[in-house]
C-alpha cells in the first residue's frame, strides 16, 4: 500500500510546468554544425566500417563510443552492454536480458555476471536463426532502438523491435504479427509440476528454479502456452504464444514481492526515446540553489493508448548520483522503497518522464578559472616558482604522440598561464620592476614556444598532426591512419578526450594571448572540440558528445574495440581535464555557450567521478573487500577494476584518477578522500621494488598537498626540474610548486602577513602576434 500511495502522489506532483519555469537553452550550433572540417579528409583503412547491415547503411558521423555500440561493433550474442538495472546481449534471433545484481566481489575487482538470463524472441525468428538478423533502427541522446527480422527485408512477418534505455525497470519489445516466445536461460526451468498449461491475460508471472521471478505484460490480451517436459533426461521449459501477436510486450524482474504493485501500476507507459535540454547559465540560479542545468526528456508511449507526454508518470530507475541532483519541482518523484542493487550501487525508483538535474554549475562570470582559486601563500614560494619558471623556459616536448606529447605541450601552456597569473598579482606579491620585466619577457618566449609546438600538431606534416576520418566522422593523427595501434588506439576512437583535451588546453592558453593565432586557427580549434565534445545533435560531420554517457554522467574512453565487460574509462581526472579545456577555449574565443557546455560536461564528470571512482569510507557504492582499496582504477560497463592498462602498482591506480593537477581538480579531489587514500599510499615510498618513478613521485606529492602542502612543498623543492621531463611529464616543476603553494590550507610562514587579495587579476600581459 505504501508503494501504491507513493505512485498516486507522483501523479499529483507531475503537473505541467508554469511558463516562468521555462529554461533559456544553450546555442548548440556554436561550433558550426554544418561547416566542413578545416582538415584534410582521409578514409580510415585500419578501422573500416565492416558491418553495414547492422548500421542499416548509415554513414559518418557515427556514435563510436555510445554505451550501446558494442552490439553493433562486435558479436552481440556474446557482447554485454549495461542498461542498468539489466545486462543485455543481442543475437540475430533474440534479445537476452540478465539481472544486473549478480555481483562477484573480490579484493581487486567486482564484476556483474551475465547469468540467470531470459530472452525475448519470436517463434519465427528462432526458426529462421540462420537468416535472422538485427540492425540499428534509430538512436538519440538517451536510447537506441534495434529491430530484428528474418531474411532480407525489415518489416515483414516476425518483426521485433526494442528500444534500449538505461534505467528502465522493464525491457520492452514491440512485435508485429509474430509468435511471442520467452526463452529461459541454460539450465533454467519453471517451478511446478511438469505438463502443459495455457494462460490468458495481459499479465503473466513466471518463477524459475534459480529463484528469479519475471513479470510479463502485454498491450492486449493474449494466450501463452507454458510447457515443462522431460527431454534427454533433463527438465526443459518453454513459454510460447498460442497465436500471432501484434503489440507491446514488457518484461520486468521482480526483485522483491513488495514491488509488484508499482510494477503493475506503471507497466502501461514505456519510453521510446529521449532528448536532452541544456540550460544557459543565465537561466540558472546561485550555486547554493542551482536550477536544473540538464534535463532528460523521455518520449513515451502507452500500451493502452492513454495520453503520454512530458508529465507522464513513467517509472524509471535513478543512479546514486542522480537523486541528490533532483532539487526542483517535477524532477521527478522519487520512490525510495523501489530499489535494486547493481554494479553502480543501489538504483532508486523514480516516476516522471522529465528529469531535471541540478548539476553544480556556476554562472559564467565565475567560471572558468584559469588560475588557482587562492593566491600563492608565501613570498618565498612566489620567488621559488618564478626562479623555476625561468629555469624551465627553454623546455620542449620530447614525445611525438598525441598523449604523452600532448601532455608535454599542455605543460608548457600551464607554465604560460602560471606566469600570467603571477604577473597579474605583481603588486600583491610585491615584485620588483626587474622581475616584472623578466616575467613579461617569459610570457612572450613561452607564447613563441607554444606556437612552434602547437601549430604543427594542428596543420603540419607531423605524424601527430590531425586529419578528418570520413569513415566514422572524427579527427585522427596521421600516424593513426597507418597503424591501428598507434596513439593507444586513437584510430578506433579510444581516448580522444584524453588526447585532445591536452591539446585544446594548450590551444586555449595560446589563443588567450595571441589574437592572430585565435583568428587563424579558430575553425580548426572548434573542430577538435567537435570531435570529442560536440554540443550539436545535427552536426553533419561529427557525432554528438562522442564520449559522454549522460545517464551514467561520465565518459566512456572505449571506441570501436569490444570487450567482454563492455565499455570502460580509466582516468576520470583526464576526462575532467578534457572538458575543462573546452571551457577555457570558450573563454579564450569569447564563446559563452561553449564555456557553459564545457562546464556542464566537467561538472557531470566530477559528480560521477566522486561517486564511482573515489571510495571514501562514507561511500556505499561498492562492498568490501573491494571498497578497502579506496579507488577504482578502471570502470567498465559491468565491472570495476583495481588496475590500469599500464600496470597494477598502487600509485598508478590513484594518480591516474588525479592527473593533471589543474584548477578544475579543486572540484574533483575531495580532501576527505585524499586524506584516507594518503594513509594507504604512503607505503609506496618504502617499497623496495619496483622503484617509484619520478613522474609518479611528483604526482604523489601534489596529491599529498591537498591535505599537507608544507610537507609536499619540501619534497618537490628537493627534485630537480629535469626529473619532471620525459615520460609522464604531465607537469613542470613550476606547475607542481604552484599547485602546492596555492592550496587553501597552505598558510603563510609564521610572522609573514598574508597579502591582501586584489579585486581580481589584471588583464594578461599579451605579446604582439608573431
Amino acid at each position: 500500500m505504501q508503494l501504491l500511495a507513493g505512485f498516486v502522489m507522483a501523479l499529483l506532483l507531475l503537473a505541467p510546468e508554469e511558463a516562468s519555469g521555462q529554461q533559456l537553452l544553450l546555442n548548440t550550433s556554436i561550433l558550426g554544425s554544418f561547416r566542413v572540417p578545416a582538415f584534410e579528409r582521409l578514409p580510415n583503412t585500419v578501422a573500416p566500417l565492416r558491418d553495414q547491415t547492422k548500421w542499416k547503411g548509415r554513414a559518418a558521423p557515427l556514435p563510436t563510443n555510445a554505451w550501446w555500440t558494442p552490439l553493433l561493433h562486435g558479436n552481440g550474442a556474446s557482447t554485454t552492454v549495461s542498461a542498468l538495472p539489466y545486462l543485455l546481449r543481442a543475437a540475430p534471433d533474440r534479445l537476452t536480458i540478465a539481472p544486473g545484481d549478480m555481483l562477484n566481489v573480490n579484493p581487486t575487482y567486482i564484476f556483474a555476471s551475465f547469468d540467470q538470463s531470459v530472452s525475448l524472441s519470436t517463434k519465427e525468428l528462432l526458426a529462421a536463426a540462420s537468416t535472422a538478423r538485427y540492425a540499428l533502427e534509430r538512436y538519440d541522446e538517451l536510447s537506441a532502438t534495434l529491430s530484428w527480422q528474418m531474411g532480407v527485408t525489415f518489416g515483414a512477418l516476425g518483426a521485433m523491435t526494442a528500444t534500449l534505455v538505461q534505467g528502465q525497470p522493464y525491457t520492452t519489445v514491440v512485435l508485429t504479427a509474430a509468435t511471442l516466445t520467452l526463452v529461459p536461460g541454460p539450465g533454467t526451468v519453471l517451478l511446478g509440476a511438469p505438463g502443459t498449461t495455457t494462460l490468458t491475460g495481459t499479465k503473466f508471472r513466471f518463477s524459475f528454479n534459480n529463484g528469479r521471478t519475471w513479470l510479463l505484460y502485454t498491450s492486449v490480451p493474449t494466450s501463452i502456452v507454458v510447457r515443462t517436459v522431460l527431454s534427454g533426461g533433463i527438465m526443459v521449459s518453454s513459454i510460447e504464444g498460442a497465436a500471432l501477436f501484434s503489440g507491446v510486450v514488457r518484461l520486468a524482474l521482480l526483485a522483491d514481492p513488495s514491488q509488484e504493485v508499482i510494477l503493475d501500476q506503471s507497466a502501461d507507459l514505456y519510453p521510446i526515446g529521449g532528448r536532452l535540454q541544456v540550460a544557459s547559465a543565465s537561466a540558472t540560479s546561485s550555486p547554493q540553489s542551482p536550477a536544473p542545468a540538464l534535463t532528460f526528456l523521455y518520449t513515451t508511449a502507452s500500451m493502452t493508448g492513454r495520453p503520454a507526454g512530458p508529465t507522464a508518470p513513467l517509472l524509471m530507475y535513478a543512479m546514486p548520483h542522480h537523486v541528490p541532483l533532483f532539487r526542483t519541482p517535477g524532477a521527478p518523484f522519487v520512490q525510495p522503497s523501489l530499489a535494486v542493487r547493481t554494479i553502480r550501487g543501489k538504483l532508486t525508483g523514480v516516476v516522471g518522464a522529465t528529469w531535471k538535474l541540478s548539476y553544480p554549475m556556476r554562472p559564467s562570470s565565475g567560471m572558468p578559472s584559469w588560475d588557482a582559486p587562492t593566491p600563492i601563500a608565501r613570498p618565498d614560494q612566489v620567488q621559488a616558482i618564478i626562479a623555476t619558471l625561468l629555469q624551465e623556459k627553454d623546455y620542449l616536448p620530447t614525445a611525438g604522440d598525441v598523449y604523452f606529447g600532448g601532455a608535454e605541450v599542455a605543460s608548457i601552456a600551464r607554465n604560460l598561464v602560471i606566469t600570467q597569473d603571477i604577473l597579474s598579482r605583481a603588486r600583491q606579491y610585491d615584485l620588483s620592476s626587474s622581475t616584472v620585466q623578466s616575467l613579461a619577457t617569459l610570457v612572450m618566449s613561452l607564447t613563441s614556444t607554444l606556437r612552434s609546438v602547437v601549430i604543427p600538431r594542428i596543420s603540419g606534416g607531423l605524424d601527430s598532426a590531425l586529419a578528418y576520418d570520413v569513415t566514422w566522422g572524427g579527427l585522427l593523427p596521421r600516424a593513426s591512419f597507418k597503424d591501428k595501434g598507434a596513439n593507444f588506439g586513437n584510430a578506433v576512437y579510444n581516448d580522444h578526450h584524453f588526447h585532445y583535451g591536452y591539446l585544446v588546453y594548450a590551444c586555449a592558453a595560446l589563443a588567450r594571448v595571441d589574437p592572430l593565432f585565435a583568428a587563424t586557427y579558430r575553425n580548426a580549434l572548434l573542430d577538435i572540440v567537435r570531435d570529442y565534445a560536440n554540443p550539436s545533435i545535427t552536426d553533419s560531420w561529427f557525432p554528438f558528445a562522442r564520449h559522454m554517457d549522460f545517464y551514467e554522467g561520465h565518459s566512456w574512453a572505449t571506441g570501436l574495440d569490444v570487450f567482454n565487460d563492455g565499455k570502460n574509462q580509466e582516468s576520470v581526472s583526464e576526462a575532467v581535464n578534457a572538458y575543462y579545456a573546452v571551457q577555457l577555449l570558450g573563454s579564450a574565443l569569447g564563446l559563452t555557450d561553449l564555456e557553459q557546455w564545457g562546464g556542464l560536461l566537467l561538472s557531470m564528470e566530477v559528480v560521477s567521478g566522486q561517486a564511482y571512482w573515489q571510495i571514501p569510507s562514507t561511500s556505499n557504492i561498492y562492498p568490501k573487500p573491494f571498497a578497502d582499496k579506496k579507488v577504482v582504477g578502471m570502470l567498465w560497463s559491468s565491472k570495476v577494476d583495481y588496475g590500469t592498462w599500464f600496470g597494477d602498482q598502487m600509485e598508478f591506480m590513484f594518480m591516474i584518477q588525479a592527473i593533471p593537477f589543474i584548477p578544475a581538480s579543486e572540484q574533483l579531489l575531495s580532501p576527505a578522500w585524499v586524506a584516507e587514500s594518503w594513509q594507504v599510499l604512503q607505503a609506496v615510498f618504502s617499497r623496495p621494488s619496483p622503484a617509484l618513478n619520478d613522474g609518479f613521485r611528483s604526482f604523489l606529492y601534489m596529491f599529498q598537498a591537498v591535505i599537507d602542502p608544507q610537507a609536499a612543498w619540501q619534497q618537490l623543492m628537493a627534485m630537480s626540474p629535469a626529473r619532471f621531463q620525459g615520460p609522464w611529464a604531465h607537469h613542470s616543476k613550476s606547475a607542481a610548486l604552484y599547485w602546492v603553494a596555492t592550496r587553501p590550507t597552505a598558510l603563510p610562514i609564521s610572522g609573514t602577513p598574508n597579502p591582501t587579495p586584489l579585486p581580481g587579476p589584471s588583464p594578461c600581459v599579451c605579446p604582439p602576434p608573431s
